[in-house]
């Protein structure tokens, strides 16, 4: 009986999450397959930015917009240095993107049958705290729960649907 409980606990737990895994089907302007978890948002008020997370057959790119009282211009210098909940953990990723005073910055990563070593990180931990730095401007914007727990959500939901293009 207790067996049984637990089995429909953890089969139940699976379900739902593969529920929450739907990305969007694209294509790219060479129209080959691309998969996105669409414009997110995270942070609230004056400190917030979008985030969609698009994997093709290459690669995997993060596409930031930051928002509000945010930096606006960008450079191969501008970095997103993330904060984990555990408060020792941080990774520093540089934008990939052109230079631009869009609010908009990119980070890339490979796509291959092993998932990127940041893009696992995000997919195994929670997000405390991001911190955007720009040409023009620094700004550190804190995760709610909801946050934290939407980041690791859409990286798990990339970094495994993501293999499904190669």
């Amino acid at each position: 009986m207790m067996r049984t409980f637990f089995a429909i606990l953890i089969f139940g737990s699976v379900s739902a999450y593969s529920q929450e895994c739907s990305l969007k089907k694209d294509v790219d302007d060479n129209n080959q397959p691309r998969l996105t978890t669409g414009f997110l948002s995270f942070g609230k008020g004056s400190t917030n930015f979008l985030l969609s997370m698009d994997a093709g057959k290459r690669d995997i790119d993060f596409f930031f917009e930051v928002r509000g009282m945010g930096p606006k211009c960008f450079n191969e210098e501008s970095t997103i240095t993330v904060l984990f909940d555990d408060g020792k953990t941080k990774m520093e990723l540089k934008n990939t993107g052109a230079t631009n005073c869009n609010s908009v910055m990119h980070v890339t990563f490979r796509n291959g049958m092993v998932t990127h070593a940041y893009l696992q990180r995000l997919s195994t931990k929670k997000v405390a705290t991001i911190h955007i730095e720009g040409n023009d401007k620094k700004i550190d914007i804190n995760f709610s729960e909801a946050d934290k727990t939407l980041m690791q959500n859409s990286a798990t939901c990339v970094a495994k649907e993501s293999k499904t293009l190669l």
